[in-house]
């Protein structure tokens, strides 16, 4: 067969001319004339279609029942490989998922491996991508026999193709050319499937490395369990002084000057110092109508009597004007020379016996403060103003007690630093004893308890069994006065569990801690000199008064001080038994967790998918029009089909027969009569 070679003025243009040697003549090409061909300017030349397709046979042509038919099994020869990986993918997918949902939520820590668990994702990842393109560059690839073989295209559509099954760059060449294929849309589409899922395929790995979050997380830690002081019952030890007062043991005496002096700021400061929390970070029950605990304490309360008080003004220039309560508290402003004021007055005030059992206060005082304003135009003619030398001072009075509670607090530990709050508060009943009912006793029941890290009915029976061993008298039998403790000799009782009722001894303990409280600040004046500068007083007075007596939430600050001092000495020291000591917690270590989002797995289960509708196409299409060669990304076959052959044809319709016929022949590409060409070499 002849060949030619076409230049221009510029040079001339090598051409490989393909069946030229001996081993490379086509049995299906009749012998006729070279192909007609036209010149371009720069050497392109381009084939004439109408020549070139004249008789020309093709797999088209055939009829359809001569065609190949492919069976399941020829289907599963020519891409079992493809199949396999894709199978293999979508078991990566599974894999990452059961990996990380096996660590979802621990601690980092917690990874075995060397590497991290990104770099392991990332070498999963890049496995998957790399099983994930075979079967798309191969069936891109078959894709392109076939798309020459349904009709006539420009060669440099093969290119693209070829390409495209290489690279990323082929890939957006491709895609570039794809708008100006002139092929049916479903062929074009199945094209453009293959392509953009090659493309995407290249953020698999930052979509499988953002599975994966880290965060701050909760770790417990079973060995090292959390508890908070509690109690149940407050009995320290009594003395009595030869006057014949109460005195508590010095643990008391220091809560109540604690109290007084240097009060903690609140509940939850004063426990901090007696929590069990060995890594800093520890939770309780939360519950926010009963809490995390309940816990024996003192509770306060305060309320306004300022409309009480009484003034008295002695007019002139030695004149006195006078602030007074029942209870006896009394603040002075005297007219002298030095201008003393008796700023503060704090009086214990003695609880008469209540008519009935509930709400008996174990200590109360009362106190009243004056602050100094000046008087205005129309008040400086007031006997009041005068004795005050132009000041007016106006008086607030209020009176506060004590009381035997159960408090109920929320509570948690985190960062080192302790929390509780507040969330219900029952004061004790004053009633008699059961066991003596000639002696009175704080006391109350509870119908729930916290046991076993949940809140439990208590369960009261109206016998003595093992569980129930404290007996009390019956809620609804309210009627015994103090005044006759006769009357409650008959009165109905029940039995509790130990952690369902609360006591606090009125007949010697309640008593002493009052008249410890009695000693510091039952009866004692703050005095001003020299106006605001010198203070003659108790130095809780002093704190008190500097802080703005004169409003309620000052004087109840300055209560609860006392109450939260009181309340820890009763937490940390009492005698209940081991079990109603403490509240057990979790101790938990903040630590760095592995956070999963599965969702970004979607992107990988979304490239799989389109390569199995990709492929399966390809293996239809190729079914359909009976293409039984699986060439795909062969480039031997431009070389080999058609040839002249001894052996039959079939033999070169797979690819490993046209590997094993490629290595029994030599080629060499060299330049012969001006032109380039691969030839046979013996």
């Amino acid at each position: 067969m002849s060949h030619q070679t076409l230049g221009n003025e510029h040079g001339r243009h090598p051409q490989v001319e393909l069946g030229e040697s001996g081993f490379l003549t086509p049995p299906h090409r009749r012998d006729s004339e070279p192909i007609p061909m036209r010149q371009f300017d720069y050497g392109r030349t381009s084939y004439d279609s109408a020549a070139f397709n004249e008789d020309r046979p093709t797999l088209k042509d055939r009829p359809r029942d001569t065609r190949s038919k492919l069976s399941a099994s020829m289907i599963w020869r020519m891409w079992w490989l493809e199949i396999l990986c894709i199978i293999f993918c979508a078991a990566i997918i599974f894999g990452i998922v059961v990996l990380l949902q096996n660590f979802k939520g621990k601690p980092v820590s917690s990874w075995p491996l060397p590497v991290s668990i990104n770099t392991a994702l990332a070498i999963i990842s890049a496995v998957f991508k790399a099983s994930l393109l075979p079967p798309l560059t191969e069936g891109l690839s078959q894709l392109k026999w076939i798309w020459f073989m349904r009709k006539d295209t420009v060669l440099s559509n093969f290119e693209a193709f070829d390409q495209a099954s290489r690279d990323m760059t082929g890939c957006l060449l491709f895609l570039k050319r794809w708008p100006f294929f002139k092929e049916k849309f479903t062929m074009k589409f199945l094209a453009l499937i293959g392509a953009v899922t090659i493309l995407a395929s290249v953020a698999t790995e930052v979509f499988t490395q953002s599975t994966v979050q880290y965060e701050s997380c909760q770790w417990f830690i079973v060995d090292a369990p959390a508890s908070i002081p509690k109690a149940h019952t407050f009995d320290p030890v009594i003395d009595t002084l030869r006057s014949g007062t109460k005195t508590t043991d010095m643990d008391t005496k220091l809560a109540i000057y604690k109290g007084l002096i240097n009060p903690p700021q609140n509940s939850s400061a004063s426990m901090a110092g007696h929590i069990n929390c060995l890594t800093g970070n520890c939770t309780f029950v939360q519950d926010n109508d009963r809490g995390s605990f309940a816990t024996l304490g003192i509770c306060h309360s305060c309320r306004d009597i300022t409309d009480q008080c009484k003034m008295d003004v002695e007019p002139g220039k030695t004149g006195t004007l006078f602030y007074s309560l029942e209870s006896g508290a009394v603040t002075k402003v005297f007219q002298s020379a030095r201008s003393m004021v008796q700023l503060l007055h704090m009086v214990a005030v003695d609880t008469p016996l209540p008519t009935y059992i509930d709400d008996y206060p174990m200590f109360t005082v009362e106190t009243i403060v004056i602050n100094p304003r000046n008087c205005t135009e129309a008040e400086k003619s007031s006997p009041r103003c005068q004795v005050g030398r132009g000041t007016l001072w106006e008086p607030a009075a209020s009176s506060c007690s004590l009381y035997p509670c159960v408090k109920n607090y929320n509570a948690n530990v985190v960062n080192g630093t302790y929390t509780e709050r507040q969330v219900l508060a029952r004061n004790l009943k004053n009633t008699l004893a059961p066991a003596n009912s000639s002696v009175p006793n704080y006391w109350i029941t509870t119908d729930e308890a916290f046991r076993n890290g949940a809140w439990t009915a208590c369960g009261e029976t109206s016998e003595r069994t093992d569980v129930n061993t404290q007996e009390v008298f019956a809620s609804n039998k309210t009627s015994c006065l103090m005044s006759d403790y006769g009357s409650c000799q008959d009165a109905e009782t029940l039995w509790y569990p130990p952690d369902c009722v609360w006591t606090f001894p009125r007949w010697q303990i309640a008593p002493a801690v009052a008249d410890n409280l009695k000693e510091k600040i039952g009866n004692h004046t703050l005095l001003d000199y020299k106006r605001n500068v010198a203070y003659e007083g108790e130095p809780y007075m002093q704190r008190l008064y500097r802080s703005g007596g004169t409003h309620m939430e000052n004087v109840m600050e300055f209560m609860g001080g006392i109450s939260d001092s009181l309340t820890e000495r009763i937490r940390t020291k009492g005698p209940d038994s081991p079990e109603l000591q403490t509240v057990p917690g979790k101790t938990f270590r903040t630590d760095t967790c592995i956070s999963v989002r599965f969702e970004w797995l979607a992107y990988l289960g979304g490239l799989l998918f389109l390569e199995i509708v990709f492929l399966v196409f390809v293996i239809y299409v190729g079914k359909r029009e009976g293409f039984s060669m699986d060439w795909k990304s062969s480039s031997l076959a431009a070389f080999f089909y058609p040839i002249d052959r001894d052996s039959p044809e079939e033999e070169l319709l797979r690819k490993e027969s046209l590997e094993k016929t490629a290595k029994e022949i030599s080629v060499c590409l060299s330049e012969r009569d001006g032109a380039w060409k691969f030839h046979k070499m013996e």
